[in-house]
């Protein structure tokens, strides 16, 4: 298997600790409060525009603080200095905030920024100044963590992130975040991987410390050439496959992520795949393509609002069976099939490498199982039950 990715990243390890990698080492992601696996992460291409986001508040300088005792603490991510730990002293002009962050008009940002409540009582305080537009397009109206807790609400001594996300107004070149929590006097906040990214939501957490925008480069998980033959029969197959949709459920890219494709270098003339319906959160969408032209599909296959849903696609000439969740198989009617002449799989994306992102899945590859024969429909209803 071929994994590649630019760009430093993250995830979540076993021990629920974020790990941060740099260029092409593959992220096999956990939930941080359970440590259950979620399988390989993948994600689509994202720029963290924030200059400091381990708010090293000596590079941001010291008009952007006051009334405050700053301090470095543990992290989430286990390390000792990663965390900025505040103070707040006052109950009027205490603050820590972002220093200015280069952004654009007329843009769909995400901010996010992971928080530990030390001690103290807290204010659900959040506020933001864009440059060059009108205060407060951030804030804390519904400024809730990932669980939905408010910042007074969460529990003590737990890292949990916070999300928001707005449109930029017209004229906006910066953005300047008050922290959450600002004038809780004698309250002690700690914070870690403040994000601003472009987009509906929130990405896992790019660092981003020297003083510019970082970008992480969406995956590319690939088999090709002999290890590619070695393990596909051209005849037959059947692959079955778990994955994450909860980005789909919650926000709904218009998009067709894949989920896995058998194609070929950089063209889906011939392809067999199932990816996301692009207009719908709860939809998959499987074809059989050859010569450019679609012989199996395209055709949707509801999956609910099941997060991790298991689909199989069975195919041989003439003869294909889709299902979702043991569910009643799809595209078993159409009997003119033939099978696609394919060179490669890619697990998370199309054929196409340069597409932008836009067939980039969002999401999670929890188990990915290949047969090379086709399954009997009944088969394929019982391994995905």
């Amino acid at each position: 298997i071929t994994y590649e990715r630019t760009g430093a990243a993250s995830f979540v390890n076993e021990f629920g600790k974020i790990v941060l990698v740099g260029d092409n080492v593959p992220r096999f992601d956990h939930d941080i409060v359970t440590r259950e696996s979620k399988g390989l992460l993948i994600e689509e291409a994202r720029t963290n525009l924030a200059l400091y986001s381990d708010m090293d508040m000596d590079s941001i300088g010291s008009g952007y603080y006051g009334n405050v005792n700053l301090a470095r603490a543990e992290g989430p991510d286990g390390v000792a200095d990663s965390a900025l730990q505040v103070t707040f002293t006052a109950s009027g002009s205490s603050f820590v905030r972002s220093g200015l962050i280069p952004c654009s008009a007329g843009v769909e940002y995400t901010f996010s920024v992971w928080i530990k409540k030390v001690s103290g009582s807290f204010n659900n305080s959040f506020f933001s100044y864009p440059q060059n537009a009108a205060a407060g397009l951030f804030n804390n109206s519904g400024f809730v963590n990932t669980e939905g807790q408010s910042l007074s609400a969460m529990p003590t001594g737990v890292w949990k992130r916070f999300t928001q996300t707005r449109t930029t107004a017209s004229g906006t070149t910066a953005m300047d975040f008050v922290m959450p929590g600002y004038d809780s006097n004698g309250a002690v906040i700690q914070y870690y991987g403040l994000q601003m990214e472009a987009g509906a939501y929130a990405t896992s957490y790019i660092p981003s410390t020297n003083g510019s925008s970082t970008s992480r480069g969406m995956e590319n998980v690939t088999i090709t050439d002999d290890e590619f033959t070695d393990f596909y029969n051209p005849i037959e197959s059947t692959v079955v496959c778990e994955f994450d949709t909860s980005n789909w459920i919650t926000y709904n890219n218009n998009k067709y992520e894949r989920i896995f494709a058998f194609g070929n270098h950089n063209t889906e003339t011939d392809t067999f795949e199932v990816f996301k319906e692009n207009s719908s959160n709860s939809e998959v969408r499987y074809r059989v393509r050859t010569g450019n032209s679609n012989v199996l599909g395209a055709a949707n296959y509801s999956y609910g609002t099941n997060t991790t849903p298991k689909v199989a696609f069975a195919v041989k000439l003439n003869d294909a069976a889709v299902t979702v969740d043991g569910g009643t198989p799809g595209g078993t009617s159409d009997t003119g099939i033939p099978i696609p002449t394919v060179t490669k799989l890619s697990l998370g994306n199309s054929g196409l490498e340069n597409n932008n992102g836009d067939h980039t899945l969002t999401g999670h590859i929890r188990r990915f199982m290949y047969y090379p024969v086709k399954l009997p429909d009944s088969q394929v209803v019982t391994l995905t039950s």
